[in-house]
């Protein structure tokens, strides 16, 4: 997948004769904003390229929003208690959004998600309620459930060769069933106080599930961002035959972001359940769309053609924003549903849009490619041979 590239840095040398340059200040170095030295140049051209539109659009719309709101509903809007429960009602969003970041980022699609996430909250109330098992085994219990069906989605995508989206929408059905296996599909209350704190509890002045998502975020960001696993993920998604030549071993890659795409379901899902106190089957369906759409819009925002983190981070409140506001000015409660089908089709749309090759570009030529990728998935240091063996 082609990262969104940044504008080359020139500095146009002075015409002869005219050392400081036709319209520059005198004593200038031939920098066309007046008194900038070149690196001071490059770096602010860097600035303006990553706060420009086409990278953090999603930031300017926030804004307008705002904006708008500040005008339309001021006194519903533009309270504290709004603010906290943008921020805390869309927290378990942004943790689904950026568990499937890894999954897209490598090329996969995972929409068992949702399904998972209830399993996981009946599943914790099953073992914690029903079975009296203590709080921290079964948290481990239902977080290595949520990692299995991830795996189990890896290798029939990898090993019987079904596309990502049959063998997760097949996998999606069959959670919903095992979901509503226990108890008969009641719902499960009186959760322990840990995982209750875990949905629930307070903060610095913000709820809990926002500080794990920043963590959670920033620990993917550091993996994706930092790591060569996360070079080979970017890789895998990019050019998968590719990144064979180059000595990635994609399938394992796939089978890995599907496990980790489970395993932060499940995590979702068990702070999901703190939050209201009960496990239910019914409670991961409903953050499945949102959380695809806020990771489609985030691949067009900061790395823009790119599935990112903190893109999908902006892209979650961007779009929790927008229909709280709608909610507060007095909108029919259907809307939630349209607007999240809206958003997800513009979102997918826009991100095919920024993703696509460009004419004439040299990514039609596979020899590049894979030197590219190569290149890429190396040490940063240079000083590895190529990596592992392809399968």
């Amino acid at each position: 997948m082609e990262t969104g590239t940044s504008s080359e840095l020139r500095t146009e040398a002075p015409a002869a004769g005219n050392p400081a340059g036709h319209d520059r200040a005198p004593g200038t170095t031939g920098s066309p904003v007046a008194g900038l030295a070149p690196a001071d140049e490059g770096r602010f051209a860097q600035l303006r390229e990553a706060l420009s539109f086409r990278r953090v659009s999603a930031a300017y719309i926030l804004v307008a929003m705002l904006i708008v709101f500040a005008f339309w509903i001021p006194d519903l809007f533009y309270r504290w208690t709004t603010i906290r429960s943008v921020l805390f009602e869309d927290s378990v969003t942004a943790i689904l959004g950026i568990g499937l970041v890894v999954p897209f980022a490598a090329g996969a699609f995972d929409a068992s998600v949702g399904a998972n996430m209830g399993l996981a909250s009946v599943l914790v109330g099953e073992l914690t309620v029903v079975m009296g098992l203590p709080a921290i085994p079964a948290l481990i219990i239902t977080l290595l459930a949520g990692a299995a069906v991830g795996a189990v989605n890896g290798l029939v995508v990898v090993g019987l060769g079904v596309d990502s989206i049959i063998a997760t929408l097949a996998m999606m059905s069959v959670l919903t069933g095992l979901g509503a296996a226990p108890n008969n599909g009641q719902i499960i209350t009186g959760l322990p106080p840990l995982i209750n704190n875990l949905g629930a509890a307070q903060l610095a002045g913000l709820a809990l599930p926002v500080w794990l998502m920043l963590v959670l975020a920033l620990v993917i960001w550091y993996v994706l961002e930092k790591t060569i696993v996360g070079r080979h993920i970017y890789a895998t998604g990019g050019n998968a035959k590719a990144a064979r030549l180059a000595g990635v071993r994609t399938k394992r890659i796939i089978v890995v972001s599907l496990v980790v795409s489970g395993l932060i379901s499940a995590f979702g899902g068990i702070v999901a359940s703190g939050r209201v106190d009960a496990g239910q089957a019914a409670i991961g369906p409903p953050y499945l769309l949102p959380a695809f759409a806020a990771a489609f819009l985030g691949a067009t925002q900061i790395k823009v053609g790119r599935f990112n983190i903190w893109g999908t981070v902006l892209a979650t409140y961007t779009l929790a924003t927008g229909l709280a506001g709608l909610s507060l000015a007095g909108a029919p409660s259907w809307l939630p549903d349209v607007f999240d089908g809206v958003a997800l089709a513009l979102a997918v749309g826009l991100s095919i849009r920024r993703n696509r090759p460009r004419a004439g570009s040299a990514d039609g030529d596979e020899e590049n490619r894979v030197a590219r990728l190569r290149r890429m998935i190396l040490s940063p240091r240079g000083n590895r041979e190529a990596a592992e063996p392809a399968d």
